[in-house]
């Protein structure tokens, strides 16, 4: 009597072949850190950090903008954001600010809402957007303190503790080169 295991040619292939499928399915990962991945694409990191609210966030928007427009005063507008652990949501800060004309921008200014906002007082609000669901929240601060280290070279130190309108606080910090 023949055995048919040994005999047959196309068995042992099979066999195989099923078997190397089969350490396949189980040593590749299909959980959340693929989903998670496909994710954070939607906000690509700078590098860096940013500790928003007693969180580190990885660092996903800093932009600094100057306009010098005037003859006696330079605006500044800083944007600066992290995505949250879970890559679901980018979180950011905005401010606005006008300095005497060519001066550093090294100090402790206050920040106040849009309407009440003098010279040398910064105005800003603070962004959510959300990837699931889909949505977006912009909150004006109402107070607060910015703080700021010109280091030279596009490089700053920015500290922010502020109240938002209708509820609410915001604590930022970071260090970088825009």
């Amino acid at each position: 009597m023949t055995n048919y295991l040994t005999s047959n040619k196309f068995f042992l292939p099979i066999v195989f072949f099923c078997g190397l499928l089969l350490v396949s399915i189980t040593f590749t990962s299909c959980g959340d850190d693929e989903e998670t991945n496909v994710e954070c694409n939607s906000f690509p990191s700078l590098g860096g950090s940013i500790n928003l609210n007693g969180e580190s966030l990885p660092l996903t928007v800093a932009q600094r903008l100057v306009s010098t427009g005037t003859v006696s005063r330079d605006s500044y507008t800083f944007q600066i954001g992290g995505v949250s652990a879970d890559c679901n949501s980018q979180q950011s800060v905005n401010l606005a600010l006008e300095v005497p004309a060519e001066s550093s921008l090294t100090g402790t200014y206050n920040i106040r809402s849009f309407l009440e906002a003098g010279p040398d007082e910064v105005t800003g609000s603070f962004l959510t957007q959300s990837i699931n669901p889909i949505s977006q929240s912009l909150v004006d601060f109402d107070s607060g303190r910015l703080v700021i280290v010109d280091n030279g070279d596009a490089s700053y130190e920015i500290e922010v503790e502020g109240s938002l309108v209708g509820g609410g606080d915001v604590t930022l910090s970071v260090e970088h080169q825009f």
